[in-house]
């Protein structure tokens, strides 16, 4: 059933939805997968346990001049004029779930109002730049029907209805890798993207390295309007069908709120998609203070920390960003908290905090994490989004988080003071453990390059924990926290569902998206891992321009 969308402004009253948001059994013979090793089938009715490591890339800059030795065509269709053409905004219609095992499926939502008639390519050909794409794939057209479509209203892809056409070429979907991309197109050739998501283990590539049938460049429009998804033949949304129009499309975007698996998963049965989302308005946020001032940034010690990754030689690396093309791999993000395992070793919260009238003060996301490197020399660099009263205490782990207040025990722990007259929000922090305001707390801090995370929280004189940020990054990401055995894997504590980066896996990584903007919007831009530029190449985060100087977090 459709989506429960809810909009910022009163919207008119829209025609009942569609027919279209039926949810049909998808025929087995549809399509016919473009993966040599795809069997048909028509997949079980439940859906299977997902364990496997998801691998989605870095967000590339977009549409660079594509490779002359590539076979391009011109846009895959041309659509007939319309007075809806280009009339959908980015996210207006969004994918929330394909099956690449056969019979292929992509499930749409729409979360604004469509007006019948309108016309929306999909296609799985890899885009490249401008209106080109390569051709030896496929492109379907689905027109709104009579009484369009409402907020919220679910769309499958069935190509025996009405309301599907084929355009041309094969649609089928790569489980070896591919992507999907929401567009419309007017009689000027000039296309108009709405949504995108790719899966493999390259994800979005540049123009140039579009050679294959299994990967995409990602056009202009869908930057911060896409979802990497993991390297699984099979993805669906399961998160929250309920939100505002920007909640949801965050929600949608983040990887991290899907489920994903290489056995072939039945749509028609997910609880998520069996009903429409329902669409809310949201009130205005509050002015935030002024950013501050840029503060000082430190060059790390070389020799402030020592990583407990073997393989790590510590250098004090180049002041140059390295070219980053490796591959990242952040994985789902698994419920949270479950109950730890009984063979786990665990601790009590690695540190306590003296009793403070700011303890729990800080909601999740009023201080983010925005860089890492575990090769030496470790580094963390963080952001203020809110004002940050003297005296704060935040504490920061790489011990694996299972349940509660309970850590794995075998890492380390430092406390951050914030100095006296606080931190504006948009003010930048770097860990220095020769600073002042850090202190040790218990074990080593040291970032494995071998896969850890890194979380803030408060704790308070009960003990209890207020988490506001963490980052996770390695071949497993978040796990549930019976599978917190090792140094390298953290569960997700709930407060920070939604609130989290699944990092690549990758050394390095730090936040290289805009620094100015609303807290909300920031907070979106930094939770989402496509908005990072990662290397296993040491970064020396002094030098990176984002990090150079403070955010600008507006109203």
């Amino acid at each position: 059933s459709d989506f429960s969308v809810t909009t910022t402004t009163p919207m008119p009253t829209p025609s009942p939805a569609a027919t279209a948001s039926a949810v049909p059994s998808p025929s087995p013979t549809a399509n016919v997968s473009d993966d040599p090793t795809s069997t048909p089938t028509s997949g079980p009715s439940s859906i299977p346990t997902v364990g496997a490591t998801p691998t989605p890339s870095l967000n590339p800059a977009p549409e660079p001049t594509p490779s002359p030795t590539s076979t391009t065509s011109s846009s895959p269709t041309r659509s007939p004029t319309s007075s809806t053409c280009g009339a959908l905004a980015p996210g207006d219609l969004m994918i929330v779930g394909q099956t690449s095992d056969n019979p292929d499926t992509v499930v749409l939502v729409a979360l604004a109002s469509i007006a019948a008639g309108t016309e929306i390519l999909m296609t799985d050909n890899g885009y490249i730049s401008g209106s080109s794409f390569r051709a030896n794939e496929g492109t379907v057209r689905y027109t709104a029907p009579a009484g369009g479509l409402s907020p919220g209203a679910i769309v499958f892809y069935d190509i025996s209805a009405p309301e599907w056409q084929s355009v041309s070429g094969s649609f089928a979907l790569s489980a070896s890798g591919d992507s999907v991309l929401l567009y419309e197109e007017c009689a000027d050739s000039s296309l108009s993207f709405v949504h995108g998501v790719t899966w493999g283990p390259s994800g979005w590539v540049d123009a140039a390295a579009v050679t294959s049938s299994s990967v995409s460049a990602l056009p202009s429009d869908l930057v911060g309007m896409n979802v990497l998804l993991p390297d699984q033949d099979n993805s669906y949304y399961a998160g929250s069908t309920t939100g505002s129009v920007a909640t949801l499309q965050g929600l949608i975007n983040d990887a991290s709120n899907w489920i994903s698996s290489n056995s072939f998963i039945d749509l028609t049965q997910v609880s998520q998609l069996s009903s429409d989302f329902s669409v809310t308005t949201t009130t205005p946020m509050p002015t935030p203070s002024p950013a501050a001032t840029a503060s000082a940034v430190p060059s790390p010690s070389p020799t402030a920390n020592v990583s407990d990754d073997p393989t790590s030689t510590p250098t004090s690396g180049p002041s140059s960003i390295p070219t980053v093309g490796a591959t990242p791999t952040p994985s789902l993000n698994p419920a949270p908290e479950p109950t730890p395992s009984p063979t786990s070793t665990t601790s009590s919260s690695p540190t306590r905090s003296p009793t403070s009238s700011t303890c729990g003060a800080l909601a999740p996301g009023d201080l983010m994490i925005v860089g890492q490197t575990s090769d030496n020399p470790d580094t963390v660099v963080l952001v203020a989004l809110a004002s940050i009263a003297a005296g704060t205490e935040i504490l920061m782990t790489d011990n694996g988080y299972i349940s509660g207040s309970s850590f794995r025990a075998n890492e380390g722990t430092v406390r951050y003071t914030a100095p006296a007259g606080g931190l504006s929000p948009g003010a930048i922090v770097f860990y220095d453990i020769s600073a002042p305001e850090w202190q040790s707390v218990s074990g080593s801090f040291a970032l494995s390059a071998s896969g850890d995370s890194v979380l803030l929280y408060e704790e308070c004189a009960d003990s209890s924990l207020s988490f506001v940020h963490g980052v996770t990054w390695g071949p497993s990401g978040w796990v549930d926290a019976a599978a917190v055995t090792s140094s390298s894997v953290s569960a997700l504590p709930s407060d920070l569902v939604g609130m989290n980066v699944l990092l690549p896996d990758q050394d390095n990584s730090y936040y290289a998206g805009s620094t100015t903007g609303s807290v909300a919007t920031l907070q979106g831009l930094i939770n989402d891992a496509s908005n990072w530029i990662s290397s296993n190449s040491f970064i020396d985060l002094t030098q990176v321009s984002q990090l150079s100087s403070d955010f600008s977090v507006t109203t």
